[in-house]
């Protein structure tokens, strides 16, 4: 973290890994074959930037973060197709470059009572050319908070958000190692309400 005069800058670097196993037998027999045998391994490398200011009794903050994430998996699953039982296999390695940008604004007026917050976030990655464009991810949000007592608050917000789509999804692949969802894929939208 650096100190300037009316605010600070934040970098955060960090890492997460996910490793990831399942599998089942026929009716539970373990000498039988595995009708289904999952493998996978998530890893993210994140880089997140974060400037706070204050001017004019307004404090500011706005963010970018970078990440680079790493999937893999492997499955062998037993699926009947046409009535007849059939080995579905497929290996799929996928690596995707995130990133996003936020701005945020808050003020307090009513003698610190009420508290006001509007911002502002969009996310992409460069899975495919609709996840990479960051107008498609844009949210907005605004949220209240206001004072009655020491001891009592009462808060409001409300806003759109966009979650990227889970990565067994980017990476499903059919047995010819081609992504199925590589046109499809999109982030995902909803919109939230609280009151508490």
């Amino acid at each position: 973290m650096h100190f300037t005069e009316n605010g600070n800058h934040t970098f955060v670097l960090s890492r997460n890994m996910l490793l990831n196993s399942f599998y089942k037998y026929p009716n539970n027999d373990e000498t039988l074959a595995k009708s289904f045998d999952y493998n996978s391994t998530e890893a993210e490398n994140k880089f997140r930037y974060e400037y706070n200011i204050r001017k004019n009794d307004i404090k500011y903050n706005f963010g970018a973060n970078l990440e680079y994430a790493k999937y893999y998996n492997k499955t062998s699953q037993q699926i009947f197709i046409g009535g007849a039982l059939t080995n579905f296999e497929y290996t799929s390695n996928l690596n995707v470059v995130k990133y996003g940008i936020s701005a945020q604004a808050s003020k307090t007026f009513f003698s610190q009572k009420l508290l006001v917050s509007l911002g502002l976030r969009t996310d992409g990655n460069d899975y495919n050319n609709n996840s990479a464009n960051l107008l498609n991810q844009i949210s907005p949000r605004i949220s209240f908070s206001y004072s009655f007592s020491e001891k009592m608050n009462l808060n409001a917000g409300t806003g759109r958000y966009f979650q990227q789509t889970a990565y067994t999804t980017l990476g499903f692949r059919n047995s010819s190692g081609d992504l199925l969802n590589y046109e499809s894929a999109t982030y995902i939208g909803r919109g939230t309400a609280n009151i508490y």
